[in-house]
């Protein structure tokens, strides 16, 4: 008689009593407490207050599991990572790390990953984008490494020879080598709202 063995499998689920996450090929760990997010019709509004806050790198992770591709690196080596959030309920989230080998440690802060929950707000990503160049989200980077980073650096893992997504905020550093893409961008010293409302100027023009 042949013993079968069987692995375990995380199946996502909204229900209050019953969150966790789920992972085909990569454990993941359950996470007992999930923040309200955004519903996938959700329709930013005009008056919406913003906010930014310090959240577990595994609450990124969970969220990477469920909205993006398989074929990402799902590393949750980031030591500090960020949730962003329109009246209350999370939107966007991001990561970061203090350095790498291909960097000036001195004057960037790395960004590991930045990613928006799926909504039918137009432009989400880039509203993030603006975001994180925000002087709050400058704050709470120099309060994590006791340094005032004055930009930010992150790789763009892509065969195009830009990306579309991080055009206009971010600046592209060099040519597509090896299938990546390296963009940088200072931060400001504008406010979340202000930056909130470049962006509606940069949305409605185009």
């Amino acid at each position: 008689m042949t013993r079968l063995r069987y692995k375990p499998v995380f199946l996502y689920s909204n229900l209050d009593n019953l969150p966790a996450a789920f992972s085909a090929k990569k454990s993941c760990q359950s996470i007992k407490e999930l923040p309200r997010t955004i519903s996938s019709d959700y329709v930013l509004p005009e008056n919406t207050n913003l906010s930014v806050v310090k959240c577990q790198p595994k609450l990124v992770l969970h969220y990477k599991h469920l909205f993006m591709s398989l074929r990402v690196d799902y590393s949750d080596a980031a030591e500090l990572a960020l949730a962003f959030l329109a009246d209350g309920a999370v939107f966007g989230l991001a990561t970061f790390s203090q350095w790498t080998h291909s960097m000036d440690g001195n004057r960037f802060i790395f960004m590991n990953s930045d990613f928006v929950l799926p909504s039918e707000t137009p432009r989400l990503s880039k509203l993030l984008l603006h975001l994180l160049r925000s002087d709050e989200v400058r704050r709470l980077v120099a309060r994590q490494y006791l340094f005032s980073y004055p930009s930010i650096q992150t790789t763009v893992f892509t065969d195009k020879p830009v990306s579309m997504k991080y055009r206009g905020v971010f600046q592209k550093v060099g040519k597509n080598t090896d299938g990546k893409l390296t963009y940088t961008t200072d931060f400001t010293t504008e406010t979340l709202q202000e930056r909130f409302e470049q962006w509606k100027i940069q949305t409605t023009t185009k």
